[in-house]
């Protein structure tokens, strides 16, 4: 079977450097059948090598895209070589779905995850940074959650936003107005109970 698969990509890859019409939709349904049969060593092996040979790379994560933001390979192993350009080509297309990406996909035991975490403080993904901290098995919870805490501070001291006068001022309104905390009731409220 994984021959007849083999020729029928070689003949797909030489349409496309050929530059016949190859719909994109043939290269999910083979991402698919790969996928259904449980041939993900041979997708993420040799099908890769085939489409990286025949210059076709970015077709290939292409046809990888949906499956990995619907999460259907959250609990599959995914080479790190692939990951690592996988992560790159996201981080140049759209870092929206990088972080969609890196939020499907498990990456708990990636060789590179200290890497990703630092793309993730660099373009300010925090959603994606609190879940790979949160996923990765080096952390004690404690331990995860002082790393969760730091990161999203660093964050913040990274972002420079600044508060104007008229920001600063609204808040003083707001607080004077509904007290410094939620748990706080304000003069007149206290005077309705």
């Amino acid at each position: 079977m994984k021959i007849l698969l083999r020729n029928n990509v070689l003949k797909c890859i030489k349409d496309f450097q050929e530059g016949a019409a190859v719909s994109k939709t043939t290269l999910r349904v083979l991402v698919e059948f790969c996928y259904r049969v449980g041939a993900l060593d041979y997708l993420f092996g040799d099908l890769f090598k085939m489409f990286a040979e025949g210059g076709l790379e970015q077709r290939y994560f292409e046809s990888l895209d949906s499956f990995i933001l619907s999460g259907k390979f959250k609990g599959h192993y995914i080479p790190t070589t692939i990951l690592d350009r996988l992560i790159c080509l996201y981080r140049q297309k759209d870092v929206e779905l990088l972080e969609k990406a890196i939020l499907n996909l498990n990456l708990g035991k990636y060789s590179q995850n200290a890497e990703v975490r630092l793309i993730c403080e660099e373009e300010f993904l925090s959603s994606a940074l609190i879940h790979l901290i949160s996923t990765d098995t080096s952390h004690s919870d404690i331990n995860a959650c002082l790393s969760i805490l730091c990161a999203l501070f660093n964050l913040l001291v990274r972002s420079q936003h600044k508060k104007s006068a008229k920001d600063v001022q609204s808040l003083l309104v707001y607080l004077d107005m509904y007290g410094t905390s939620i748990f706080e009731s304000t003069n007149s409220d206290s005077n309705k109970i």
